[in-house]
């Protein structure tokens, strides 16, 4: 099963296309939890786990709410 991001990715989108790309969905979606992240993009939840990190150590995306009802939000 292929990601939205891999099919992204193999059309020739860039890294930085891909990671706008990302954050745009969690705006499109905000409050989502990792885990509902991994179903609605179809990643496994390590691959989810690294594009989250990526996108909060560029501080583009922070965690509101407790660790097991909170969800991710754009800054």
């Amino acid at each position: 099963m292929q990601t939205i991001v891999n099919q992204a990715r193999e059309s020739g989108l860039s890294e930085t296309n891909l990671q706008q790309m990302k954050q745009r969905f969690i705006a499109d979606n905000p409050g989502n939890s990792s885990r509902q992240l991994v179903q609605q993009l179809g990643a496994s939840q390590r691959t989810m786990e690294r594009w989250l990190k990526q996108l909060k150590d560029a501080e583009k995306i922070e965690f509101h709410g407790s660790s097991k009802t909170g969800g991710y939000y754009v800054k």
